[in-house]
């Protein structure tokens, strides 16, 4: 059996052995149910799962039958050696599952991966989610790009959970079946056999009066039936209260591990790019170009790229003196021609002109953290998780506002970002920013600490304690329950 259940069945039995005579004949018929309502509960809810019952699970099941067999004359004796038989058969451990998935978002796990890997207690599994295609239609393989970063990865397809039986899975997308997770492993079949599934959103929502942002923030299954929701910042649990189906009764505020890769320091990020752009930008001002996906027009999308770029791009052609590091949205470019927006002659020519301007550089590397060292601002049209978390750098954000479409409410941490509204703003505003003004940084700070939450560096391993502390707390309190 797991870990988890040998917690509870541990507690049960020596619950049993300290009883006093009397009161466990007394109260046998109440135990006896209990451990009868236990094994109904682990059978139901694996009821019509694709995986069935673990192995680990069909071990305690065994065991709690055995236990209430011999429950009709207990005798100490025998149920040590129970104890005994049952410890032998379990796991010593947690064991965690990571569900990796693209590689830009795998550093909303990283430093929580990180701090249960360095912890003797756990055991640590992970799996690759599907293949994508990169924003260069480039076919991307996920498992084999996390082995050449070091990383101990299995492909899904080839990890049997009920054979390893985790304790926990992990998970840092809401998204779900059968098109970025597999559907085996996606949070309605995970639940039934694994029974405290982690969810770690890789995105920040803080977008109140957006229909997207509120089913993708807080409506998604995964919010509902993980067992944690981590909560990053007072912010977002008060708006998880208000928009979440079960008012995030599941939610718990650590603050964002992604920001603990921030807390370590940009100048660490490990990039082959880092150099080669450090070398291209040669002491000049930088400046980050993120451009969203959502070129399409409807009140959910913010993607700017079609209405800006012409003024952006010529800026920099006629400033040579100064740096844009353009890194779009992994999906932008697909969705440029998915939509009919450009078609692929027209976008290959774009590229093709960007790439002739010397002091454009197109950033579609993994890691978007080279570029958060490299830039000394980014301008963005509200793309939430990226232009979020770079709030936290202390760096100015520039806001290219997309008129009938949505624009980011005024009461969030989008007030403290220079709103550019048209493109004929945009010269005036470059030149603010290469003249090194930025007079909005001190109330942008201390409205980071609420929308944002904690940024320490100590994030995962607050993750870590919890888990642990939490689900011994919770099985102990499981099994004390009829005595």
């Amino acid at each position: 059996m797991n870990f988890t259940r040998w917690i509870y069945f541990e507690r049960l039995v020596s619950n049993i052995k300290k009883t006093p005579h009397r009161k466990l004949n007394r109260n046998l018929g109440l135990i006896c149910d209990e451990i009868e309502f236990q094994i109904k509960r682990v059978e139901k809810r694996a009821d019509g799962s694709i995986w069935g019952i673990t192995n680990g699970d069909k071990i305690y099941i065994d065991f709690m039958h055995r236990l209430k067999k011999l429950l009709i004359d207990p005798k100490m004796q025998e149920l040590d050696k129970i104890l005994l038989s049952a410890k032998n058969d379990s796991q010593e451990k947690f064991r965690i599952l990571f569900q990796a998935q693209d590689i830009p978002v795998w550093p909303s796990l990283s430093s929580v991966y990180e701090a249960i890997i360095n912890d003797s207690r756990f055991i640590t599994d992970m799996i690759d989610f599907p293949e994508k295609f990169d924003a260069q239609f480039k076919f991307v393989d996920v498992y084999r790009t996390y082995k050449k970063m070091g990383y101990d990865i299995t492909r899904n397809e080839k990890y049997d959970l009920c054979k390893s039986s985790p304790d926990f899975t992990i998970t840092n997308k809401p998204y779900g079946g059968g098109t970025i997770v597999p559907p085996n492993f996606y949070i309605l079949e995970t639940r039934k056999v694994v029974e405290r599934n982690i969810y770690c959103p890789y995105a920040f929502f803080d977008l109140e009066n957006n229909h997207s942002s509120i089913y993708n923030g807080h409506h998604m299954p995964i919010c509902y039936f993980a067992w944690l929701w981590v909560g990053y910042s007072e912010k977002f649990k008060k708006d998880a209260q208000q928009f979440a189906y079960n008012t995030g009764k599941n939610m718990v505020v650590f603050g964002h591990p992604k920001f603990d890769n921030l807390f370590k320091g940009l100048e660490s990020v490990d990039s082959d790019a880092y150099n080669v752009f450090k070398e291209k930008i040669n002491g000049r001002k930088v400046l980050l170009y993120n451009s969203h996906h959502t070129v399409w027009r409807d009140e959910s999308s913010c993607g700017a790229f079609m209405e800006y770029y012409k003024a952006i791009f010529h800026y920099f052609k006629n400033h040579p003196n100064v740096i844009l590091l353009w890194r779009p949205h992994p999906y932008l470019f697909t969705t440029l021609v998915n939509r009919g927006i450009l078609n692929e002659n027209e976008l290959t020519s774009l590229i093709g002109e960007v790439d002739k301007i010397e002091n454009i550089i197109l950033d579609n590397t993994d890691n978007y953290l080279t570029s958060f060292a490299l830039s000394d601002g980014l301008i963005s049209d509200g793309g939430p998780s990226m232009t979020f978390e770079y709030v936290a750098t202390g760096k100015p954000v520039y806001y290219t506002v997309r008129k009938n479409c949505y624009v980011m409410p005024k009461d969030s941490i989008a007030e403290c970002y220079y709103w550019i509204n048209t493109p004929s703003e945009v010269e005036h505003n470059l030149e603010l920013f290469f003249q090194g003004k930025d007079p909005f940084k001190e109330e942008r700070m201390k409205k980071a600490v609420y929308h944002l939450g904690i940024v320490d560096g100590k994030c995962g391993n607050r993750i870590k304690e919890y888990i642990f502390n939490k689900t011994i707390e919770e099985e102990q309190e499981r099994a004390d329950y009829v005595f």
